[in-house]
This record gives C-alpha cells, sequence and structure tokens, in this order.
C-alpha cells in the first residue's frame, strides 16, 4: 500500500492540492449524509420523546417539523458538496493527464537525437497517448478511493454513535473486504505489468505496418500484416482480460460477505430488542449508503493498483532518456556567424555501434560559402551535417562558430538562425503558407509569398486553387517531389537563416523536379553559407568546394569543377544523366 501511495503521489506532483480537495470533499459530503440519515430518528419514533437541546426541550410535532428540515437542508448540502467532488475529480484526470503528456513530450523533443534513433515509435506513441492516459485512469481511481474509504469511515463513526453494538458487525464487513482486495490485487498487478508491455509491443506493430503500407500492399503481403495485428490484438485483449478478471471476483466475495452481514444485523436486532427499533432502521439505511462505499473503495483500490505498472514503466522510460543540453546552466554566449564556421577534428560515434561514424575529420569556411560534402552512403555525409547543427554532440573535437566552440553557446538561438531541407520534407494537413511559416510563431504573409517567389514556387503555388490558403494534404501529398522541395526551401528561407543545410535535397527526385529545385537553390542569396550533402553532380555544382567522405573519414577537398572532370555521372556510382553545359561553367 505504501508503494502504491507513492506512486500516485508522485503521478500527481503539481495538481496535489486539487487531489485533497477531492478526498475532503468526498469525506465530508459523507458526513453530511450521515447526519442527514441521523435526523430521521425522530421522526420513525412512536411517542414523543422529548429531546434536549441545550436549555431547550423539543418533542412531539415541532421536534418532527425541525428533523424533517434538517434532513432536507443537510441532503441538499450534501448533494451540493458531492457535486464538487466530482467536478474536482474530473479537472484532476484532465490536468493530470495533460501534465504527464507535456512532461514526457518535452522530455523526448530534448532527447539527444543519437538516442532517440534507438527508440521504437510504438514506444513514444505509448508513452505518450497510452501510458498517460492509463496512469490518470489511475490516479483518478486512486484518489477517488481515498475519498470513499474517508467516507466509510466517517459513515463508521456515525454509525458507532447511533449503535456501537451494532457496528462492530460494519468493522468486521470492512476486514473481510481488506483481505479480498489484498489477495485480488497481488495477482491482478502482476497481469498489469503483462498488459503495459503487450500495449508496448501491440503500438510497434501497428505503426510498423502503416508506416510502411505502400510496401506491404505492393508486395502482397497485406494478408500477412492482417495476422500479425490480429496476433497482437489477440494477445493484448487476452492480457487486459486477464488484468481485469479479479475485480468482479472480488465484487461476487464482497456482496456475498454483506448478505450474510445484514442476515447476522437484522438476527442481532431482532434477539437483542425483539423487534426492529428506529435506531436500527436508520443504523440500515446508513449501512445501504455505507456499502456502496466500501465496495467502491476496494474496487477503485484494485483498479488503482494495477494501473500502477503503468507508472512504473513510464518512470523506466522516463529515466532512461537522455535529454540533450539547451541552454548552458552557467549562462551560455549567444551565437553569431558572422566570419567563419570551422570543424576542429571531429570524432562522432553513435551508441551502440562498432565503429564511428565521423573520424577525425577537419575543415573549416568563411560567412557565405558552399560547401559539399560528397560519398556513398553511410560515408557521414548526414552525421557532419547533425553536428553542424548541433543535433548530435562530438565525441572529441568540436565545432567553430566565428571561433567559439558550439558547446559554449545556447544551442536554440544557434538553431534558431539555420534553415533545413531534408531528403523527404516534413510537410502538414495545412496550406502552403502555414507550412512556409511552421517553424515560426507567427505568420506575415508578403514575406512568405516573398520565400516562395525567391525559391521559385510562387508560380506553381498561384495556380493552386486557393493560391496560398491551398490545403496540401498530409505529408504535402497533393504535390510534386520537386513542389514539396520548393515549399522546404521557402520555409527555410522564412527564418532568414545565416546557415542553410541540405540534406540530399534533390536524390528523390526525378531530372526535370531536380532542375527546379536547382534553380531555386542557385538564386540564393550569395551572403547565405550553404552546406549541402548529396551523391549527385547536379546538387554539387552548386558549390565551391566538395569535400569527399569515405567511412567516416575526410579523403578528398577539392572544386565542383574538377570532381565533374573526374566523374562524368554522379559523384559517387553511375546511371545520372551529365550535368548540363551552363551549370558545368558556372561551376568553375
Amino acid at each position: 500500500m505504501a508503494r502504491l501511495v507513492r506512486s500516485y503521489w508522485a503521478a500527481a506532483d503539481g495538481h496535489r492540492r486539487r487531489a485533497a480537495r477531492l478526498v475532503v470533499l468526498v469525506g465530508l459530503s459523507a458526513l453530511l449524509e450521515g447526519l442527514a440519515l441521523a435526523t430521521i430518528i425522530p421522526l420513525l419514533s412512536a411517542g414523543d420523546v422529548p429531546y434536549h437541546l441545550g436549555v431547550w426541550t423539543l418533542e412531539g410535532n415541532g421536534l418532527r417539523v425541525l428533523a424533517l428540515g434538517a434532513f432536507v437542508t443537510i441532503a441538499l448540502l450534501s448533494a451540493g458538496v458531492r457535486y464538487a467532488a466530482e467536478t474536482q475529480s474530473l479537472r484532476l484526470m484532465a490536468e493530470v493527464e495533460q501534465g504527464l503528456r507535456q512532461r514526457i513530450t518535452g522530455l523526448l523533443l530534448r532527447m539527444k537525437w543519437a538516442s532517440f534513433l534507438s527508440l521504437r515509435l510504438g514506444d513514444v506513441n505509448a508513452a505518450t497517448l497510452v501510458a498517460a492516459n492509463q496512469i490518470t485512469i489511475g490516479t483518478q481511481f486512486f484518489f477517488r478511493a481515498a475519498g470513499s474509504a474517508l467516507a466509510a469511515g466517517v459513515l463508521v463513526l456515525l454509525s458507532f454513535a447511533i449503535a456501537p453494538k451494532l457496528a462492530l458487525f460494519t468493522i468486521a464487513l470492512g476486514a473481510f473486504g481488506g483481505a479480498t482486495y489484498h489477495f485480488a490485487s497481488r495477482i491482478g498487478e502482476r497481469h498489469a505489468r503483462a498488459l503495459s508491455t503487450r500495449a508496448d509491443d501491440l503500438g510497434s506493430s501497428i505503426n510498423d505496418i502503416f508506416a510502411n503500407l505502400k510496401f506491404f500492399q505492393s508486395t502482397g503481403n497485406v494478408a500477412r500484416s492482417e495476422e500479425e495485428t490480429s496476433r497482437a490484438y489477440r494477445d493484448y485483449a487476452w492480457a487486459w482480460f486477464r488484468s481485469q478478471r479479479y475485480n468482479p471476483l472480488m465484487r461476487l466475495a464482497f456482496e456475498a460477505g454483506a448478505v450474510v452481514f445484514v442476515g447476522g444485523l437484522l438476527a442481532f436486532a431482532l434477539v437483542t430488542e425483539g423487534r426492529f427499533t428506529p435506531t436500527a432502521i436508520v443504523f440500515l439505511a446508513m449501512f445501504a449508503r455505507l456499502l456502496p462505499r466500501m465496495i467502491m473503495t476496494q474496487e477503485w483500490l484494485h483498479i488503482a493498483r494495477i494501473q500502477r505498472p503503468w507508472h512504473d514503466a513510464w518512470l523506466e522510460r522516463i529515466d532512461s532518456i537522455d535529454e540533450a543540453p539547451r541552454h548552458r546552466i552557467d549562462g551560455g554566449r549567444s551565437p553569431s556567424l558572422t566570419e567563419s564556421l570551422a570543424c576542429d577534428h571531429v570524432t562522432f560515434t553513435f551508441p551502440g555501434a562498432e565503429h564511428p561514424a565521423l573520424i577525425n575529420v577537419s575543415w573549416a569556411l568563411q560567412r557565405g560559402d558552399r560547401i559539399a560534402f560528397v560519398g556513398e552512403s553511410g560515408s557521414g555525409k548526414t552525421t557532419m551535417l547533425d553536428v553542424v547543427s548541433g543535433l548530435v554532440t562530438p565525441s572529441t573535437g568540436t565545432m567553430l562558430v566565428d571561433g567559439v566552440p558550439l558547446g559554449e553557446l545556447d544551442l536554440e538561438p544557434w538553431q534558431s538562425r539555420i534553415g533545413i531541407v531534408l531528403q523527404t520534407t516534413p510537410l502538414f494537413h495545412d496550406s502552403v503558407l502555414e507550412n512556409v511559416r511552421w517553424t515560426e510563431p507567427e505568420l506575415d504573409r508578403d514575406r512568405a509569398m516573398h520565400c516562395l517567389e525567391v525559391a521559385h514556387a510562387l508560380e506553381f503555388v498561384e495556380r493552386l486553387p486557393d493560391g496560398g490558403n491551398t490545403i496540401i494534404g498530409e505529408g504535402g501529398g497533393r504535390l510534386s517531389g520537386g513542389e514539396r522541395q520548393r515549399i522546404a526551401i521557402a520555409r527555410a528561407l522564412y527564418r532568414d537563416p545565416w546557415l542553410l543545410l541540405l540534406d540530399e535535397p534533390t536524390s528523390a527526385l526525378d531530372v526535370r523536379c531536380e532542375e527546379a529545385v536547382l534553380e531555386a537553390l542557385e538564386s540564393l542569396p550569395a551572403s547565405l553559407t550553404t552546406l549541402v550533402a548529396s551523391h549527385r553532380n547536379r546538387t554539387v555544382l552548386m558549390a565551391d568546394r566538395v569535400l569527399v567522405l569515405e567511412h567516416g573519414r575526410l579523403v578528398d577537398d577539392t572544386t565542383a569543377g574538377g570532381m565533374v572532370a573526374a566523374e562524368s555521372e554522379t559523384l559517387v556510382g553511375a546511371g545520372a544523366a551529365p550535368a548540363p553545359a551552363h551549370r558545368r561553367r558556372s561551376a568553375v
């Protein structure tokens, strides 16, 4: 029980006052309800038994009118307090779930990229959506159980005040219920741990299948995918059933005990009094209100206990997150790129990898320079761009920005002045203009339209049904590959960057789309420092220098013209069409 309390007390961090108000309000509601029932005793009394209240003596109809008025007033107050408790319960649930999701999402967003790559997206979905919801359910039921237990305690005390001997039966029933709860919850908690694991596996299976649906449909593997999902659903459903089946068993045992209790209570009243006295009748009425609370306390504690493994797994995931530093604690310097950018003997190894992705790489450029990194797949091109952006931190060596180590600068201000165009552009189900603005807080329509014009995207955007307000679909599905990349370039320019990083921006495009994108890239301001990772001639021709990477090592530093003279097709491999003559001339 102590472990259960610690778990949900931690889960309610930041919302404990609301949780305490919930418990107090539930207890107060029970107190008022019990007092209302106690006022019925004078109404059921056969004779005019006087009641002394200080210097006043109440009897007869006056007593009955007063008792009836007290009953109505207190019962209404009890209902109002109960409504307030339910409201607090709902607010607690909403706030706890929001807080849990914000916390895990914030940590995941700031997680070191190299560590994030080892996560399954199904685990991310389970942590932010499923686990947060399950923990919230457990938290709500725990504090509602605490309030219900307090309410039951209040009613038991009132029962003692009304009929001490009869109240002993209530204590016996409570002890029986506690034993039943302990037995059922221990077994249910064990199965709940298995359910948490099954939920992670299910989320990962579903994500893997639908993220690659085109592949499964194209290769005729839909039936196999259905079999895998059916097996995952079946395993989860069975695990859920096993975690929940002890709840009705516990209820059955408790209700059977309650039947025995009521029978014993009636027999005791008949033997000792020879009849059902008003006190016994009121006690039975109070017990009728007490019994549901005792049952709810047991059930809600049971639910809270079998939900606790979700919280344990969530905490393990929190502890495993290796958060990347965004701001230096001692007040990092504000970045600037007015002179140079340099890579000084950088080596980087991904966690768990056998070989480094980069090995002792060094290079330097001046502001406004354009450098291309080329090499085979896995040579370290993309990793080099990730080091420059601060997405990953070198194992050894450093990046220098205007001569200052990147590790000494505040990272977010540096990254806010970097424009990035990836091989696969992240576009969203929104308008063209909102996609251009997406990395910035506010939309400046004129600025966005200007960026579209510089990116050679304005012409096709104006042909869309609603121009810049046209919804482009999930992932920009209504646009061609070249159009999506030009939107990405406009987005990169919208943030007025110092540095532009292009990671294979044309590798997935055909020749016509590639030409359109390259025209956009070649028209960019000469003052914009640009780094491009590519293995295609056409893209590399825009660069002033070409750095060749091989197995993470820098093996050559040449010019685009020299590279074209050495290789007529592509910088690595073959199969691309020769670069147009006008591009070869512009490169030298």
